[in-house]
């Protein structure tokens, strides 16, 4: 990522968060209301994390995720 573009996302109040081999584990044990690998990657971060996932997807939070749209 470029750190200007870097900088603009901090600045707004945005983090990146790593995906880890803990969360790619997690997402193989969420039920399987969602079966996109890298949303269930994404719902399995945001639950560990505790953060707040921007999708108008009706299942994140079916998985236990908070969102907003």
């Amino acid at each position: 990522m470029p750190a200007r573009f870097a900088r603009q996302l901090a600045a707004l109040g945005f983090r990146c968060e790593p995906l880890l081999l803990s969360d790619a584990e997690e997402a193989n044990h969420l039920p399987p209301h969602h079966r996109d690998p890298m949303d269930r990657m994404l719902i399995a971060t945001a639950l560990r994390a505790g953060l707040t996932i921007i999708t108008n997807d009706s299942i994140f939070p079916v998985c236990g995720a908070k969102t907003v749209w």
